[in-house]
């Protein structure tokens, strides 16, 4: 059964965050549902970040019934084609991050070179990891306007998971992206500064699977696509501040930064100073 299919258990009531801009993956927060659940055999893997404080779970299902006091922040993994019912005692707040099977599998088996079908996406109940915890908040408040950063921890979230949960692989190196594919990398992002620019795309341009990508760029320029295209914006919006009396506003929005004040921060963590200050400086 597919993630959106499955909404009997909440009795109508709708999730009260979801982030569905993610390739492969939809994330969906709960509260204050029902503290019974009967979760059918879904055709993504489950990975569910338990909120709201401590509490004790009854699942039944698979292997049997397991009884678990969960902390708040603990995670657990179900597998795709696993079917449960769950008991909640305590707060009933909590993140479903729906992951397709072929998402971790391939960032999995890119990283560390195993065959796609080897890749096993764990179960785990109530395990908790402050890592994994950090990587799914900062996906749940993603907004969806940074789609290079949303991916990239989406990534990261992946391999923690499997390094977590399984024998501990040993990651592939790779050697670093050509200069002429990090040229044309450069060019792409010059040239669409204004608009969402992906890590799908990038390592497109750069003719390479995702996460050997983001491995290789960052051999080759000792930065993250993600920084780098940081660094792109802001020495854009360095030439516009000099050149002119545009308002930071339009030049914010012209170097793709989502507001005036994200764009401030950034510039500011490159440069030393705000745009406003440095435009006074320049004159």
């Amino acid at each position: 059964m597919p993630p959106n299919a499955w909404a009997e258990w909440a009795e109508g009531r709708p999730p009260v965050a979801v982030c569905n801009h993610l390739s492969g993956a939809l994330i969906q927060r709960w509260s204050s549902t029902a503290p019974a659940m009967m979760q059918p055999p879904l055709d993504h893997h489950l990975l569910v970040l338990h909120l709201g404080g401590p509490k004790r779970i009854v699942r039944s299902g698979g292997l049997g019934t397991a009884h678990v006091d969960i902390g708040s922040g603990a995670f657990t993994m179900v597998p795709a084609g696993s079917s449960y019912r769950w008991l909640t005692a305590g707060p009933i707040d909590f993140a479903h991050l729906f992951l397709h099977p072929d998402r971790f599998a391939h960032d999995v088996s890119e990283t560390y070179g195993v065959a796609p079908n080897q890749v096993r996406f764990a179960d785990q109940l109530g395990r908790g990891d402050a890592i994994v915890r950090a990587l799914f908040e900062l996906l749940l408040a993603d907004s969806g306007t940074d789609p290079l950063a949303a991916e990239a921890r989406l990534t990261r979230l992946n391999l923690r998971l499997a390094t977590l949960t399984g024998p501990t692989p040993r990651a592939l190196v790779d050697a670093p992206l050509p200069p002429a594919r990090v040229a044309r990398v450069r060019d792409y992002v010059r040239a669409h500064l204004a608009m969402p620019i992906t890590l799908d795309t990038l390592a497109a341009e750069g003719g390479m699977s995702r996460y050997h990508f983001i491995r290789a760029f960052r051999a080759a320029t000792g930065l993250t696509p993600y920084a780098f295209v940081i660094a792109e914006r802001v020495a854009a919006a360095v030439d516009e501040l000099r050149a002119g009396d545009r308002s930071i506003a339009e030049i914010a929005a012209e170097t793709g930064f989502s507001s005036p004040a994200r764009f401030s921060e950034r510039f500011r963590a490159l440069i030393g100073h705000t745009p406003a200050e440095f435009r006074r400086a320049c004159r």
